[in-house]
């Protein structure tokens, strides 16, 4: 049922992908002693300096990804086994959101026109809190395995 705890720790999950397009990622000063805000959805201020656009658009096309594979995996609860599979495969992509985020600031803080460090927000730390969700969620899932298997025993 969608009701069950597995279901609200993806849907959390999901509601944090979401919120990491308008939060913050990391912030950088220039030499005009501008503040360089790196978010997801406004990247457009990168181009110009010379930054690949790949290297800015794939933490948002990954999050967009877990974003909706946590959305389908709410659905999948009557297919347990295929849902834990698709978690793991979440935290993969997770893994690789959180990983390209950080590779993405490294390259702003290494262009010519950025002055000091980068200064980490709160954004870049989201997908650690979406991976406990997804950790809650592969838990409550094996409990409710079990408990099935147990009362397919019992018949």
């Amino acid at each position: 049922m969608i009701q069950r705890i597995q279901s609200l720790y993806m849907f959390l999950g999901m509601l944090v992908a979401i919120s990491m397009f308008f939060l913050p990622i990391a912030e950088f000063g220039t030499f005009e002693n501008e503040l360089l805000r790196f978010k997801f959805l406004e990247f457009q201020p990168f181009f110009g300096m010379g930054l690949n656009k790949q290297v800015m658009l794939t933490p948002a096309i990954t999050n967009i990804v877990v974003a909706i594979l946590l959305l389908i995996n709410i659905f999948l609860y009557k297919k347990r086994k295929l849902q834990r599979r698709l978690l793991m495969i979440i935290v993969v992509i997770n893994l690789s959101t959180l990983g390209t985020a950080f590779y993405a600031a490294d390259q702003i803080q290494n262009m010519a026109q950025v002055t000091a460090k980068a200064s980490y927000q709160i954004g870049v730390y989201l997908p650690l809190v979406i991976m406990m969700l997804l950790v809650l969620a592969n838990n409550s899932i094996r409990k409710d395995d079990k408990l099935v298997k147990s009362a397919d025993r019992l018949r």
